[in-house]
């Protein structure tokens, strides 16, 4: 992970957050700003821009980050990342909806997932279909139910690799794409709008 500049961090608040986290009152709104680590933490609602750093917390109803967010051994009810998001280990009940890149390993998306670019997923399972914006995804032991891969702005070629993968439903591609799987990979359902190799 790239080293971040702090210069212009609100150390006084991350410092009153790291050491008193009474502060992060479960019961109410929080809307933070900069550089933000959450450890073992219950909340509802959460908003941030930012940076953010999730571990062993739960976030049981609407938790939106504009930045990037680091989670790991964490469970969200509604997550939306305006942003990269890089999440090990982690749950999410409800919708999903990541405006950037994606990695996760490890990790239950148990409603829909949105995707608006770059996938890729270890050891992960999508139980509802998961929509991807994007022109590059890969699943390694990943179990997906439906796949939907949209158009993108600039006409490349869609490309959707698995690699000891199983979709129980089908994959669905909006413009010409290739499907590169592995002998240990299975499409159970229809494919569409694209060749497999």
């Amino acid at each position: 992970m790239a080293k971040q500049d702090n210069k212009f961090m609100p150390m006084g608040f991350i410092l009153c957050v790291l050491l008193n986290p009474a502060l992060l009152n479960a019961s109410a709104p929080h809307h933070s700003y900069g550089f933000l680590e959450l450890h073992a933490q219950n909340q509802t609602t959460l908003e941030h821009s930012g940076m953010i750093n999730i571990e062993k917390s739960t976030l049981s109803q609407t938790t939106t980050i504009n930045g990037f967010v680091a989670a790991k051994h964490s469970t969200f009810e509604h997550l939306t990342v305006n942003g990269d998001a890089d999440l090990d280990q982690v749950t999410v009940t409800g919708k999903t909806i990541i405006h950037g890149k994606i990695n996760t390993d490890d990790s239950t998306f148990e409603d829909v997932i949105s995707i608006h670019g770059q996938v890729s997923a270890e050891d992960s399972q999508f139980k509802k279909e998961i929509t991807i914006y994007g022109n590059h995804s890969e699943f390694e032991n990943c179990a997906l139910t439906d796949i939907l891969i949209e158009k993108t702005s600039d006409q490349k070629t869609l490309h959707l690799y698995l690699e000891e993968t199983t979709v129980s439903g089908n994959v669905t591609f909006l413009s010409p794409g290739v499907i590169h799987m592995d002998k240990e990979s299975k499409i159970a359902g229809r494919v569409t709008g694209a060749t497999i190799q």
